[in-house]
């Protein structure tokens, strides 16, 4: 299953390369590029834009520390030293920083990736060394606390007001996987049946179902696809992979993927597709294996009316390359030839005949599907979505609310409410896209706020204590910037690194007030100027806390005082 193209072949052929041995090797790239007829310098350039990809073998584990947001703010950076560096180096290794766990919403400090397989860890301290040793050994140190594999430990953060609550579908293995798929498409089949595309979409509109894509309804969307060359008709579920912005895709896939792919296939026949497509990253082999167990079977025992039903594996591109990288794919093109014609995809990567969404959607279209749009509106009420609670909270989760939820019972009842002794300073709303709220921001609901901040993405809530300092969360989200863009256009590759200049300065007190102007124009430049669309938002929190905390920019520049007392300032005058 899947997509052929050159683009996406010769990504396959590095990817398997680099399985084999752990690193690609020069005379194995260029290999490669001979067996494709494609020049090897191309081959070099997709490769280099991809983390995913070493040119050195490693001889020892790799200690891998999350320097997510939620991950950041739990202290993982202070695992990322000279220290943690010297425990590898003894061991024969390394240390290598990532930009998200695949348990995003839990803070992980570090993960081991040796002889014995890739294992995560969390708990772990900044300076808890001895634990950090004894991880890469393998000891199984008590303060470190491994994780099952992917699938299994996924299963367990679903949570209703602190409750965990059992997966969909658990249990009916027992029944064996084929027949349980052949009563399911069966089910499915009957449902389409009983269903045109004209009643379907009736039944989402009724639902007032929201796109978490596009941040409007489903029925809207479904709407503006254009009604001639049904043959080019298109839905996409994006499952999304181990990336900042935190999106809660492949938490929800692991957990019900047969859910998720009947929700495409309604979808489907709702946009009366000719292809339905689920897009799961290269590197989860387990949700791979996963969907193309259901896909098989699904095609197997359910007739889709001319719905070629696919698989779609694609590398896990970072945030910024993701639409830009996935189109070029998708079309058959090289990375570089993708970027070429990126401005024709800024806004649609997939065409204006398609409906692209996220997991979450398709999982309540399932729902949809079973109970009907009037007993969904009447479960959900207005609307739910699913929310990451971290930060300084006692208990970290990933629940679905309903849209009508105030922050502050986010925090207080789903996440157990603050740690012992911390004082709330701010609210970060939305992942990497989106920014701090002044605490203040606690009393509103969620969907206010998704309305309010439609460009935040993900639903992600971060509690902020006194002891951060706004200007150092702006740095750290800056820098964060640098590393998520690609690097295809020029606003990319230098607009985040002079933002990040500038804040360090403000940090030490050698500036004055026109670099807070400096920031902004910046911002507002690399917003009409970027080559995707998710390079717009890139800086989306620098300008929100600079929005929302400008009295405490201002006392760095001005007074040379930090209000949580960690920033050092110069005692002389400015540098030159």
């Amino acid at each position: 299953m899947g997509i052929e193209g050159p683009g996406s072949i010769l990504l396959e052929r590095l990817l398997q390369e680099s399985d084999k041995k752990g690193f690609l090797s020069l005379p194995a790239v260029e290999r490669i590029s001979r067996s494709l007829s494609i020049p090897a310098s191309r081959a070099y350039a997709v490769a280099a834009q991809l983390e995913c990809f070493a040119f050195s073998r490693h001889p020892g584990p790799t200690l891998d520390i999350c320097c997510g947001p939620a991950c950041a703010l739990a202290g993982s950076g202070g695992l990322y030293d000279d220290a943690s560096r010297e425990v590898a180096a003894d061991l024969g290794g390394q240390v290598e920083r990532s930009l998200g766990s695949p348990y995003w919403h839990v803070p992980i400090m570090t993960g081991l990736d040796g002889p014995g397989g890739r294992r995560f860890f969390q708990n772990l301290k900044p300076g808890g060394i001895s634990a950090l040793r004894s991880l890469a050994k393998g000891d199984g140190d008590h303060r470190t606390r491994p994780l099952a594999t992917g699938i299994e430990a996924r299963e367990q953060v679903l949570c209703m007001k602190g409750e965990r609550v059992a997966t969909a579908h658990k249990g009916k293995a027992v029944r064996g996987v084929s027949e349980f798929l052949r009563g399911e498409g069966r089910k499915l089949a009957r449902f389409l049946s009983e269903n045109d595309s004209d009643a379907i979409r009736r039944m989402i509109r009724d639902s007032r179902l929201k796109n978490s894509m596009s941040s409007g309804e489903l029925a809207g969307d479904i709407a503006q696809i254009p009604r001639t060359a049904s043959d080019a008709r298109l839905v996409v579920c994006d499952i999304g992979g181990i990336e900042p912005e935190n999106s809660p895709g492949p938490t929800l896939a692991a957990m019900d993927p047969l859910g998720v792919a009947t929700g495409v296939i309604i979808a489907a026949r709702a946009v009366e597709a000719t292809r339905a497509l689920v897009a799961v990253p290269h590197e989860d082999v387990e949700l791979v294996k996963l969907f193309t167990r259901v896909i098989i079977g699904l095609n197997k025992h359910c007739e889709f009316s001319g719905v070629e039903f696919e698989l779609f594996r694609v590398p896990n591109f970072i945030p910024c390359d993701r639409e830009i990288g996935i189109a070029s794919l998708f079309r058959g093109l090289t990375f570089s030839e993708g970027v070429s014609r990126a401005r024709d995809y800024k806004y649609l990567p997939w065409g204006s005949h398609a409906i692209v969404s996220e997991p979450e959607v398709f999982l309540k279209l399932s729902w949809m599907a079973s109970s009907g749009a009037r007993a969904y509106r009447a479960r959900k009420g207005g609307g739910t979505a699913m929310v990451s609670i971290g930060g300084s909270v006692k208990r970290p989760v990933l629940a679905e609310v309903p849209l009508g939820t105030s922050l502050t019972e986010l925090l207080e009842v789903y996440a157990g409410g603050l740690l012992k002794g911390a004082d709330l300073k701010a609210i970060h709303f939305g992942g990497v896209f989106g920014g701090p709220l002044r605490r203040g921001a606690r009393r509103s609901s969620l969907g206010n706020l998704l309305e309010k901040y439609p460009e935040a993405g993900s639903g992600q809530i971060l509690a902020i204590e006194r002891s951060t300092c706004m200007v150092e969360w702006s740095r750290y989200l800056a820098r964060l910037a640098e590393r998520m863009c690609c690097g295809a256009c020029a606003p990319g590759r230098i607009g985040p690194t002079y933002v990040s200049r500038l804040l360090d300065r403000i940090s030490t007190g050698d500036t004055d007030p026109a670099d807070l102007e400096e920031i902004d124009a910046t911002i507002s430049l690399i917003r009409e100027t970027s080559l995707c669309v998710q390079g717009e938002k890139i800086l989306n929190p620098v300008r929100i806390c600079l929005e929302n905390f400008s009295k405490e920019f201002r006392e760095h520049i001005e007074d040379k005082k930090c209000d949580a007392g960690v920033c050092r300032f110069q005692t002389e005058g400015p540098g030159p």
